[in-house]
C-alpha cells in the first residue's frame, strides 16, 4: 500500500469543520469560504489520501462519512485540537475552548438541561456548551454526522439502531445508547368534556390500559416521534382517535390542549404542575408505557469530558424524575 501524499493540518481541519457540520453549506460558513471551495477541499483530501481508507462516500445529500471516517475523526480531532493549543501558547493567544454540542428534545430541554448546564458550568469552566432544540431524528442523524456531540433521545435502542441502518446502510452499530431515567404517563382531560367524564368514572389507584385509549380522543404525540410508535405498537388492533393539528409543541402543548377541551392528553406524571391538578381529571396509565429517556454518543466521545458529561446528565435527570418515576437499567449499544 503505497503512503498518502502530504496532508496540511489546514486541510484536517476543512475536513474535521465539514465532519462536524450539518452540511457543506455551514462547513463553508465557519471556514469563511465559499461550499463549491469546501467541495473542492473534501475531494482533494480524499484523493490525497490515495489508497489508504476511503473516510468519505457520496450519499444522498453528498458527501458523507464512512465507517472509517467516523473511526479516525476522533484522532484527527485531537491532532488539529493540539495543534490549536501550540498555536495559541505560541502565539501567548488564549487557549480556544473545547465545544460540547447536545441535542435534546423539549422535555429534556425544560426537565434535564437547566440542571445539567449549571453543573457542566461549575465542572468544565473551559468548555462553551451548545445546546440544540431538535427533532428526535435529526438528534439521531446529527450524532451519527458529528454534527452533535451527545443527544437525549425517546427513541429505544432497537429504534435508534432501525434509523441508523435505514439513513447509513453501510454503518452498524454506530452509537452507544445509556438509560438515563425512566417516567411514568398520565392520562388527563378537562372535567367539563366526555374525555374528563369518562375519566373519572375509573378508580384514580387502578392504572388504564391500553385498549381504555380507545374511548378517547387524544391530543399530543407527534405520528414521527418513537413515543407515538411504541403506542401505536402496544395497542395494535384498538384504534386510537388522535384530534388534528394539535400534535405539536411538545407536551405543554398537550396540556394547553386538553385545557381547552380538545382532549385528553397522555403526558409523562412530570410534566402536570399541582396548580392544573384542579382543571383535570387525572389517571395514572399502563404501567408497562413510559417516557424512557435515553443518552445517544459515538464511540469518539469518550474522553475525561464525556465521562463528566455522562456524570451530570445523568444527576440531572435523576433529580427531575418525580416521585413517581425511577430509573432505567444497563446501557445497550447500537
Amino acid at each position: 500500500m503505497g503512503r498518502p501524499t502530504e496532508i496540511s493540518l489546514k486541510m484536517l481541519h476543512a475536513f474535521l469543520t465539514w465532519a462536524e457540520s450539518a452540511s457543506e453549506d455551514e462547513a463553508a460558513h465557519k471556514l469563511g469560504i465559499t461550499q463549491p471551495a469546501v467541495h473542492r477541499k473534501l475531494e482533494k483530501f480524499q484523493t490525497q489520501i490515495g489508497s489508504g481508507p476511503r473516510l468519505m462516500q457520496r450519499g444522498r445529500a453528498g458527501w458523507e462519512l464512512t465507517d472509517e471516517g467516523h473511526l479516525i475523526l476522533p484522532v484527527i480531532r485531537d491532532l488539529v485540537r493540539r495543534f490549536e493549543q501550540l498555536e495559541a501558547h505560541l502565539s501567548d493567544r488564549d487557549e480556544p475552548p473545547r465545544v460540547l454540542r447536545i441535542a435534546t428534545g423539549q422535555f429534556a430541554a425544560q426537565y434535564i438541561l437547566p440542571r445539567a448546564i449549571a453543573a457542566l458550568r461549575e465542572k468544565l469552566p473551559d468548555c462553551r456548551l451548545e445546546t440544540h432544540l431538535a427533532r428526535g431524528l435529526d438528534r439521531i442523524l446529527g450524532v451519527a454526522n458529528a454534527q452533535y456531540d451527545l443527544a437525549i433521545v425517546t427513541h429505544t435502542p432497537d429504534q435508534v439502531h432501525a434509523l441508523v441502518r435505514k439513513h447509513f446502510q453501510s454503518r452498524e452499530r454506530l452509537l452507544t445508547c445509556e438509560p438515563l431515567a425512566r417516567y411514568p404517563f398520565v392520562v388527563v382531560a378537562h372535567r367539563d368534556t366526555p374525555e374528563g367524564r369518562v375519566l373519572s368514572q375509573l378508580s384514580p389507584q387502578a392504572a388504564i390500559a391500553p385498549h381504555q385509549l380507545s374511548g378517547l380522543r387524544l391530543v399530543g404525540l407527534d405520528p414521527q416521534s418513537g413515543l407515538r410508535q411504541r403506542l401505536e405498537k402496544l395497542t395494535e388492533g384498538t384504534p386510537l382517535t388522535f384530534a388534528p393539528d394539535t400534535h405539536t409543541g411538545g407536551w405543554p402543548a398537550a396540556l394547553a390542549c386538553a385545557e381547552q377541551r380538545l382532549g385528553a392528553a397522555l403526558v409523562p406524571h412530570t410534566v402536570l404542575p399541582p396548580s392544573r391538578e384542579q382543571s383535570f381529571v387525572a389517571r395514572p396509565f399502563d404501567e408497562s408505557f413510559t417516557l424512557d429517556e435515553y443518552l445517544i454518543t459515538r464511540p469518539d466521545f469518550s474522553d475525561s469530558t464525556s465521562a463528566v458529561v455522562n456524570a451530570v446528565l445523568r444527576e440531572a435527570a435523576l433529580s427531575s424524575r418525580g416521585p413517581l418515576a425511577r430509573l432505567c437499567g444497563e446501557s445497550v449499544r447500537v
